[in-house]
């Protein structure tokens, strides 16, 4: 990676899920105990030969991936149903680990992984811009300053003091998205 412009370097990315078992054993499922199996097999003992044994049980999401998102660049990545789209995201968000390769990321993130979670319902509106804003790493001064402005494009001016869920339907994916773009994030990732 060169120059001081890269915002988002990937290199090698590769992420492999384990293939889970389906049966049952006395009305309880296998799957927890054979993830774990899984998980504990390949910190113990993590040879070569583990892992191309264990590839065959595994389920390939990301495989090699590589690419750079310089400052002002959008990228969108679309694919079929399983392509590793989401994968990928959850990866460059922090909430996943990859399997292989490395993520450098310089710049204030905010992940809208699926638009509207987060949110309290119970909160009005304004409480949640404040909150929302204050995981996301914002100042408490900056989230004050685009309050208003965030409540506005999500077109909830007179819902500003009502609970979340009093909100017209798709109030809280207006919300975040509003959040998103008013907030000034320096790197989006949307799903």
């Amino acid at each position: 990676m060169n120059g001081g412009d890269v915002k988002i370097s990937v290199r090698g990315l590769t992420k492999r899920f384990p293939m889970q078992r389906r049966n049952k054993v006395k009305g309880l499922s296998t799957e927890g105990v054979a993830a774990l199996g899984y998980l504990m097999r390949q910190t113990l003992w993590p040879s070569k030969e583990m892992r191309d044994e264990d590839s065959s049980a595994s389920f390939v999401a990301l495989d090699d991936v590589s690419f750079d998102v310089r400052a002002g660049e959008v990228l969108g990545i679309i694919g079929r149903n399983g392509a590793g789209k989401s994968t990928l995201l959850r990866i460059l968000a922090r909430v996943l680990d990859p399997s292989a390769g490395s993520v450098t990321i310089r710049g204030r993130v905010v992940s809208l992984l699926e638009l509207g979670t987060g949110f309290a319902p119970e909160m009005t509106v304004r409480e949640n811009v404040q909150i929302h804003g204050r995981l996301a790493g914002f100042s408490a001064r900056k989230i004050q300053e685009s309050e208003s402005a965030v409540i506005e494009f999500a077109g909830l001016g007179d819902f500003r003091d009502v609970p979340l869920r009093s909100c017209p339907s798709g109030s809280a994916v207006q919300l975040a998205f509003s959040a998103m773009v008013n907030l000034e994030a320096q790197i989006i990732l949307a799903d």
